[in-house]
């Protein structure tokens, strides 16, 4: 196909398109038929054009740099040879929110998170391999599917100079690849790429491997500068101090962006794919002397109703950045609140700063008949440590701020029904600086609300009722009437002027120098992870990575690791504490410490706590596992900000009063199928639904526990398929008493209904010559069941244990060098291959 034949396919399929949409516009019964049409169309157009025609039709359509963004059309293809697609999947173009391509991933009726939603789209749930589907989504027209109206707003102000990228970002919960993508920006094609075939879970494997690469490199560099940051922030650091630091930053900085962005990328944030080809000539080096850091300050008003709980984001241009969400409301009682804006995702450069605003979409949660309406009282931006705008600083905006409520274009009332909202001329869906919104021009003051008779007058916040009668003479200024519902409490606000005690910063006060860009590097990369609501960037800080070693020997120590990501300027302390554990219980974590610390200072990364803190052994204690919990006590003034403990993985307790257990168990296996032997893997789960055992490392459990790996013990994977019979041998040397134990359960999977049946028996040597079965011959063998129902609460897991006849040998044959040989004897045909059985922990102790 030449170039004439593709500007004339271009004229044509343009043609088609404003003929239905037309159609549309004047029958919206036939909407959804006219969609399949325009696929059609579509794809009959554009079958067997190939990635260089596709490019030289772009040039053909002639984008201007100021071309405002009206529609985007993104159709993907899931590549034949992998999975099906049924995961939430979102498009990025580095505008700072997320077009989903709903409604994939989502169950019937389940609205997708902050970001834009296609109006039109032929697409379900699920994506089969080798199968194309359409998403469009618009600035105005129908509807559709975008029922909370949030790719109109969103698109607002977008130009086409301002997209940075083209990737897709999911969290790749099942290995399914993308085969291509055709985006068409306002009927043109923009951009496309075929062949692609990424497998999502391989592309996520490797984001997983890389951040296991830099963590180690991360660390001492961390160690390394918060010292000398604690002096320079003191006011006791010297010159070179500042210098070392700063050279510590240029390592350091890069690594911490790097490592955001892998982790967001692995939570689903960023994308795990970005077209490599795709370079925007409008943009060009330009970003690579792009802003470094931007930060917001929002202060809500101090009356009630004036919080909200609905998404509010920052704009400037066609950039959108969340600031606040359900999770994290903004609210009088916050007074200012600080957000750094996520340059990572979404650069910004001077040609990008196209106004401020503060805009509004419904969070899909009920509101009531009325909106949940936002009183903003002021807005600050700072860039690269300099206030560029303050709207109380410019007469214009400071009245029009106490003139207008933000709402969003449409919300949910309590039954679930769609209220559309209608601006008028103090309400909007998004404030913007300079334009004397809600003022009345000619009489001063505030723009006045419609009639009370008028069924456009704003009814009051639910819950609020009329609210008149809690106005006090030194409220609200006269000129700047309440909206109904509104009121003044004498005494509940705090006055939010006066300045915090330390360590929080963030307030009214000077713009932050450039050593706030080391400490605060983590602030504005938190992670935003689908599947639950978004956190606004930087707060709040969140305990991670919570690691623990055992002591080598009964008078060492326990070692808990932990990271910070978010505002830890909101921390006052930690809590270090260790947790007995018993997985054989139906509540299996025992709330009453065996040690802890409890005022750990801030700024620290890891505590010790000594062996000889923990209480003297109990009976049960050898079979516990121990949990190690860090917990960020929040200072007093951040309120609202609870203590969210953070639970690392459990580790097998391996100590009695007389020391460690000094196990000796090796992955020394016999194993066999009844047709023939079944090799370990030492390196993992080799996948697949035939049988096989491994050594699964640390593993989580149909409980929702994780359990770190067990050295000196044992992690281990069966997996038996239907029909098979495996038997399972364990070899090790010993001497004097022991116990051998064990936990049976299921990988992941809560969900899921599993069962396995096993039979046990063991054997002692001593000298070379049995000494003791397990159980005595002849069988039967004593059963154990390992069950789950699925879909219900998780059933305890079923400890196996052989000491009988350890005990049995030690006391008859007395002293001296034995070898035990323990087997596992299982049957196939009960557990789901996907979450298959784990003997988790076993291992030798001293009883």
């Amino acid at each position: 196909m030449n170039l004439n034949s593709l500007s004339r396919l271009g004229k044509f399929i343009e043609r088609e398109r404003r003929h239905i949409d037309s159609l549309a516009r004047r029958s919206s019964a036939v909407a959804g038929s006219l969609v399949l049409f325009k696929t059609l169309i579509y794809w009959v157009a554009f079958a067997g054009i190939n990635t260089h025609s596709m490019a030289a039709l772009n040039a053909e359509a002639k984008f201007e740099a100021d071309e405002a963004v009206e529609s985007i059309e993104v159709r993907i293809a899931v590549d034949s040879k992998g999975e099906p697609l049924a995961e939430p999947v979102s498009l990025d173009l580095g505008l700072g929110f997320p077009f989903w391509l709903y409604p994939l991933g989502h169950e019937e009726g389940q609205p997708p998170l902050y970001g834009a939603v296609p109006s039109l789209t032929n697409a379900k749930a699920k994506l089969q391999p080798g199968q194309k589907v359409i998403f469009t989504f618009q600035n105005g027209g129908e509807k559709g599917l975008d029922l909370l109206l949030t790719s109109q707003q969103l698109l607002d102000g977008v130009k086409v100079s301002d997209i940075s990228q083209i990737g897709f970002a999911s969290r790749g919960d099942g290995a399914w690849a993308l085969g291509s993508y055709e985006i068409l920006i306002n009927g043109k094609p923009f951009a496309s790429m075929d062949a692609i075939g990424l497998d999502v879970s391989v592309e996520q494997k490797k984001a997983q491997q890389r951040l296991a690469e830099i963590a180690p490199i991360i660390a001492p560099l961390e160690a390394e500068a918060t010292p000398i940051a604690s002096l320079i922030e003191a006011g006791l650091a010297m010159p070179e101090d500042e210098e070392l630091l700063k050279d510590i930053g240029e390592k350091l900085i890069p690594l911490l962006k790097e490592k955001q962005r892998l982790e967001r990328q692995i939570a689903g944030g960023y994308p795990w794919f970005v077209d490599p080809d795709f370079k925007s000539p409008w943009r060009g080096e330009v970003l690579a002397q792009g802003i470094g850091e931007v930060r917001v300050t929002v202060l809500t008003a101090s009356h009630t109703g004036a919080e909200t709980k609905n998404h509010v984001y920052f704009q400037t241009g066609g950039h959108k950045y969340l600031l606040s969400s359900p999770l994290n409301p903004l609210e009088p009682m916050d007074g200012p609140q600080v957000f750094p804006l996520d340059l990572v995702g979404a650069p910004l450069t001077a040609a990008d700063l196209r106004g401020y605003s503060l805009g509004m979409l419904a969070s899909g949660e009920p509101s009531g008949d009325a909106p949940d309406r936002w009183h903003p009282q002021r807005l600050m931006v700072e860039i690269d440590g300099r206030v560029v705008y303050d709207s109380d600083e410019v007469a214009l905006d400071r009245l029009s701020m106490e003139s207008i409520r933000v709402v969003p274009p449409a919300h949910l009332k309590a039954a679930g029904e769609i209220v559309a909202n209608v601006p008028n001329l103090r309400e909007t869906f998004a404030w913007k600086a300079g334009q004397g919104m809600g003022i009345d021009l000619v009489n001063g003051g505030a723009a006045a609300l419609p009639d009370v008779a008028d069924p456009a007058f704003p009814e009051p916040e639910a819950g609020l009722g009329d609210g008149f009668d809690l106005v006090v003479d030194d409220g609200f200024d006269p000129a700047f009437p309440p909206f109904p519902g509104e009121g003044w409490i004498p005494g509940w606000m705090p006055d939010p002027w006066s300045p915090p005690p330390p360590p929080l910063l963030g307030w009214w006060v000077s713009p932050p120098g450039w050593l706030d860009v080391l400490s605060g590097v983590l602030d504005f990369l938190a992670p935003l992870f689908p599947g639950i609501e978004p956190f606004p960037i930087g707060d709040p800080p969140q305990v991670t990575a919570v690691r623990m070693e055992m002591p080598p020997f009964a008078a060492g120590n326990f070692t808990i690791r932990w990271d910070v990501t978010g505002n830890e300027a909101l921390v006052h302390h930690y809590a270090v504490q260790i947790l007995p554990m018993f997985p054989d219980r139906v509540a299996p974590i025992v709330f009453s410490p065996l040690a802890e610390e409890l005022n750990v200072p801030v700024g620290t990364r890891e505590w010790t706590l000594p062996l000889s803190a923990l209480p003297d052994p109990v009976a049960e204690q050898p079979f516990a596992y121990l949990l190690p919990v860090v917990t960020a006590v929040p200072i007093p003034a951040a309120p609202g900000l609870g203590p969210e403990p953070e639970v690392g993985p459990a580790r097998p307790f391996l100590f009695t009063g007389s020391g460690p257990t000094q196990p000796t168990l090796s992955p020394d296996f016999i194993s066999a199928l009844v047709g023939g032997p079944v090799p370990v893997s030492l390196t993992g789960d080799p996948g697949g639904p035939a049988s096989a055992v491994w050594i699964a490392g640390e593993v989580s459990s149909h409980r929702g526990l994780l359990f770190d790996e067990a050295s000196p013990g044992l992690n281990v994977g069966i997996r038996v398929a239907a029909g098979d019979e495996l038997l399972l041998g364990f070899k090790s040397p010993m001497e004097g008493k022991r116990i051998l134990s064990g936990y049976l359960g299921f990988e992941g999977g809560p969900e899921v209904a599993n069962n396995i049946e096993t039979e046990n028996i063991g054997f002692l040597y001593k000298g070379g010559i049995p000494a003791f079965q397990y159980p005595p011959a002849p069988p039967p063998l004593p059963a154990f069941v390992a069950s789950n129902p699925g879909g219900g609460p998780a059933l305890p897991m079923t400890r196996l244990e052989m000491s009988e006849a350890i005990d049995t040998v030690v006391q008859s044959g007395g002293a001296g060098l034995c070898e035990l040989e323990f087997y596992v004897f299982a049957k196939g045909g009960g557990t789901h291959p996907d979450f298959p059985c784990i003997l988790y922990g076993t291992r030798l102790f001293k009883p």
